[in-house]
């Protein structure tokens, strides 16, 4: 398996992060690139949660299923989906305090199948540059709900 990581501090309690990360309708607003996304666990995040995602990269779409394997709030979570015959993926999100604010590190380790094996350097660099992304965008909604309370 191949691992990607990216890590970003916010200016935002770890607590608060973390619940925002976990709560599966902000999925959207802070991963543009998702088209849908869903808890279909009864609403409830925990071990055994099962969360379908849509995503389209580099002209394919991915339908993911994945399934929570760790929820420790507000420290972890691992979620694992090995639904899509073109990879196999574990998700870990850990979340610490980092100057009175978090930091969030986030490793997605990725079995590439089929022709996205053939194409590893594209895929691996394409998706720690949307993990990147993605996370600045988690950190700007933090972040402005964080001074739009101080108001």
């Amino acid at each position: 398996m191949d691992r990607l990581t990216v890590s970003i501090d916010i200016g935002s309690p770890v607590r608060e992060v973390f619940n925002y990360v976990a709560e599966q309708r902000n999925y959207t607003s802070w991963c543009p690139g998702l088209s849908s996304r869903e808890l279909t666990s009864d609403g409830l995040m925990e071990v055994g949660a099962a969360k379908p995602m849509t995503r389209s990269e580099m002209g394919m779409n991915f339908n993911w299923e994945f399934v929570c394997h760790e929820h420790d709030p507000p420290s972890r979570m691992v979620w694992h989906s090995d639904n899509d015959h073109r990879m196999r993926m574990t998700d870990m999100l850990d979340f610490a305090e980092e100057s009175g604010g978090a930091r969030l590190v986030h490793h997605l380790d990725m079995e590439l199948r089929g022709f996205l094996k053939w194409v590893k350097p594209l895929t691996l660099g394409k998706g720690r540059k949307t993990m990147m992304s993605d996370h600045v965008h988690l950190k700007e909604i933090m972040e402005d709900r964080k001074g739009a309370n101080a108001i």
